[in-house]
């Protein structure tokens, strides 16, 4: 088996956020635009990352103005069923994503899975 994955030179956005807890406004629209696109992905197969913090956000900077952001670990990831509560709470407290924390659970399954009714 051969396992092929992206170099991202930037670094994690939290040990930036560290040096530079500000960023512009534009940095902000092109991370929220691509973790936008990234959690569509992800809701079009259920799949429920459940520990989305800065620490888990790379940056990949191409040479252009843009930066690419790419969302890593997938440890806790799962694709969400029918029968899933929000009994179980892994992840990092801070960051509990809400389908976890039971705020959007039924939206968010009934979004992604048929229902028997």
């Amino acid at each position: 088996m051969i396992l092929m994955l992206v170099y991202c030179n930037g670094g994690d956005l939290q040990a930036h956020l560290d040096v530079s807890p500000c960023m512009d406004d534009a940095n902000i629209i092109e991370l929220l635009t691509q973790l936008a696109s990234a959690f569509g992905y992800m809701e079009q197969y259920c799949i429920t990352h459940q520990d989305i913090k800065p620490a888990n956000i790379m940056l990949h900077e191409n040479g252009y103005a843009k930066v690419q952001y790419k969302l890593t670990g997938f440890g806790l990831a799962r694709k969400l069923q029918i029968e899933d509560t929000a009994a179980t709470q892994p992840g990092t407290p801070c960051y509990m994503a809400p389908e976890i924390s039971g705020k959007c659970a039924v939206r968010y399954v009934c979004a992604c899975v048929p229902l028997p009714w």
